[in-house]
């Protein structure tokens, strides 16, 4: 049941069960959730916090060095987030290249619509040994939230240049 509206339930086995949500919207303010057997609740109502699905406006860099500290900063438009002071723990808001979990920094716009939010996702250079360029130079960056992929970007992960020789320009004072 959300809020007061009864949704059917399907039976994963003896100890889970799945269900989709009805339609919500932000204007519904805090949503419960509970499961029920006919008209009675079985269980104790929990507040849910609403979030709608995030729209990815930039990503950048889209091109990483390769084994270097990884930092990309991504640029959310227009999302809204039922609680002002929302932490990616909260949010199960979550980063990652090629299965390797990145850190991840929420900063909301200052205003009441929260209509903007960078997110800034970091790799020591520890971890970000571990995104090489190996037999493919493309990457995939998954960021998900409340534990849902929402946006997938390939970045391009190049191998740093090396310099053996640098012979003096001639000509130039």
């Amino acid at each position: 049941r959300f809020n007061e509206v009864y949704v059917r339930a399907e039976k994963i086995n003896a100890t889970a069960l799945r269900c989709s949500s009805p339609t919500l919207k932000k204007l519904d303010g805090d949503v419960t959730f509970s499961i029920a057997v006919s008209d009675g609740d079985v269980t104790t109502p929990t507040s849910l916090i609403l979030v709608e699905e995030p729209f990815v406006k930039t990503i950048s860099p889209l091109v990483l060095l390769s084994g270097q500290p990884i930092a990309i900063t991504i640029e959310i438009d227009k999302w809204s987030v039922n609680t002002a002071n929302a932490s990616p723990s909260e949010l199960s808001l979550s980063a990652s290249i090629v299965d390797v979990e990145m850190d991840v920094s929420l900063q909301i716009a200052n205003n009441d619509n929260m209509d903007m939010a960078i997110i800034v996702c970091t790799l020591t250079e520890e971890k970000s040994a571990l995104v090489t360029t190996g037999a493919s130079n493309t990457k995939t960056l998954t960021l998900s939230l409340l534990g849902v992929s929402f946006w997938t970007q390939d970045l391009q992960v190049l191998a740093p240049l090396e310099v053996y020789r640098a012979h003096p320009l001639v000509g130039f004072s």
